[in-house]
């Protein structure tokens, strides 16, 4: 570990005597007060006291040093240094995940070791998984901070402060339905059938994901360092994530409303899984006419592979909710029994509906000024998902709402002629504004920038 340039420099920068003196003095005060409130007794008060250190100084502190790990880079102009120099992604990616954040790791391992010691449970096994579980928990929320970092800046170069808020949030948000784990180890977790102590399953699951995690860091690491990747990877975590939620609904009833009810719950959940992932990575990725341009040129001649290591994955996410949503219609539940007509109206209409949303954040994204064109997609999205159907359905016309939302009741098929409609126009509206910025490109620019 130490042979790792960047995990070094953190040390140097990080660890100094002050600082390795100040931190323990700091929190054993903390632990000798509540030590003295519980009659003198290494119990509960200890152990609260210590968990709770460790949750600000490890998903707190710590998640805000790893959101802005890389982003200090840039704002120093120090980036472009490191992204020229021969070091590894591999490297770079622990050495700024688990270097950026090596002091507050050490006020959280001492928090753990407090926290194990004044450990009232008879259970030496459970208290050891529940110490790892909460460790796995701060590694989650500083990889997830800074893996939306790094999407972050692969989209835009520009940030504020409420962005590394938000990446606070968003690695807290990751983790929160991990951390309460740590407290309720007797219930059992009902995953394909098969149940699981609570305790177990949630260690296991926040172990993968911490994975996945950090083979997202190195991806996106390999990205700012020019490299190529093929999106197997990603395909891998889409699968994974489907799956894992898919077995938490698996034992659970079919869904009461009809003909919803012919598809088991379990293949409905891994079905919108792949819609939620698609939706965040479309917002979550660049959507300039050029690189969009120099996909279509890559397409047009064929160039499939430079085309798969170039595309977003939103793009390439998109057939996954097509081809699950062909699945629920083909294989309905029960097998013997085939699928009613309102599934199929309710899959396509949800697919035609899809498909609208991403022609209308092409739309905003192809004008001239780019700026702000995901906050203008939201706006649209808001009125044509909440503010209209929700005006139209007061003043008494319920059926109308088929015309926003993909139905599933009597009148589905509503739903589906009207999300293709809406589908062709803002096809349409896309496809003129393309051509509107084709005229407008200087062709052997792109030419260049494709070869």
């Amino acid at each position: 570990m130490t042979g790792n340039p960047e995990f070094r420099r953190n040390i140097w920068l990080e660890v100094t005597p002050n600082r390795m003196i100040g931190m323990p003095l700091v929190l054993f005060a903390l632990f000798f007060m509540a030590y003295v409130s519980d009659d003198n007794r290494l119990a509960t008060a200890v152990t609260s006291t210590a968990t709770g250190a460790f949750f600000v100084i490890s998903l707190l502190w710590g998640t805000k040093l790893a959101s802005e790990s890389v982003m200090n880079e840039i704002r120093d102009h120090t980036w472009d240094g490191q992204r020229m120099s021969a070091i590894s992604p591999w490297a770079l990616s622990w050495g700024k995940l688990f270097g950026s954040t090596i002091y507050t790791w050490y006020g959280a391992l001492i928090c753990l070791a407090v926290a194990g010691l004044s450990a009232t449970e008879a259970n030496i096994a459970g208290s050891v998984k529940s110490l790892l579980l909460l460790f796995l928990v701060g590694v989650l929320a500083q990889a997830v901070s800074l893996l939306a970092s790094l999407m972050a800046i692969r989209k835009e170069r520009k940030f504020n402060r409420s962005q590394t808020a938000a990446f606070l949030i968003l690695g807290l948000v990751a983790t929160s339905p991990f951390f309460g784990a740590a407290f309720d180890s007797k219930s059992l977790v009902d995953w394909f059938g098969t149940h699981y102590e609570r305790l177990d399953f949630v260690l296991g699951s926040l172990l993968c994901h911490t994975l996945w995690a950090i083979v997202g860091i190195y991806h996106l690491m390999r990205a700012e360092l020019q490299m190529k990747n093929r999106p197997w990877v990603w395909y891998g975590f889409v699968f994974f994530l489907m799956g894992y939620i898919a077995g938490l609904f698996y034992s659970l009833p079919p869904v009461a409303a009809k003909p919803l009810g012919a598809a088991s719950p379990s293949a409905l959940a891994a079905y919108f899984t792949a819609v939620a992932v698609t939706y965040f990575m479309a917002f979550a990725e660049r959507k300039d006419f050029l690189s969009l341009h120099v996909l279509f040129r890559l397409a047009s001649s064929g160039m499939w592979g430079r085309f798969l290591e170039r595309s977003p994955r939103w793009i390439l996410s998109f057939p996954i909710p097509v081809a699950t949503g062909i699945a629920l219609m083909l294989f309905p539940r029960p097998p013997s029994a085939g699928a009613p007509a309102g599934l199929g109206w309710f899959v396509l209409a949800s697919i035609f509906f899809m498909a609208r949303d991403f022609g209308i954040m092409l739309f905003c994204n192809l004008g001239k000024s780019a700026r702000r064109a995901d906050m203008l997609t939201v706006l649209y999205l808001a009125l044509l998902y909440g503010i209209v159907p929700s005006t139209l359905s007061a003043m008494g016309l319920e059926t109308t709402i088929h015309l926003f939302w993909p139905g599933a009741g009597q009148y589905a098929y509503l739903g589906t002629a009207a999300s293709l409609l809406e589908l062709l126009a803002v096809g349409w509206m896309v496809a003129i504004r393309w051509k509107m910025r084709i005229s407008d490109m200087e062709t052997p620019a792109v030419s260049a920038v494709v070869s």
